[in-house]
């Protein structure tokens, strides 16, 4: 099965050290800003801006929380 990224979302699972649970954006307070994605680690690149508005991959996100402090709406 592939490494990285592409094969933990074939796979539908996270990480095994990331302890902390993914986050998650409430779509009714998101203003589509893009500054979570910005400040995403490149290492885990969790958040992308869809159609439908920012998301956040859940096999990919570790929880590490760096995406919420800039958020100016705090979704």
């Amino acid at each position: 099965m592939s490494a990285g990224r592409a094969g933990r979302i074939a796979r539908r699972s996270r990480h095994p050290h990331w302890r902390l649970p993914p986050l998650r954006i409430d779509a009714d307070l998101c203003t589509d800003c893009d500054v979570c994605i910005g400040h995403c680690p490149p290492q885990f690149g969790a958040i992308f801006h869809m159609p439908a508005g920012v998301v956040i991959v859940p096999e990919l996100c570790s929880g590490c929380g760096l995406c919420a402090p800039p958020c100016p709406v705090d979704c």
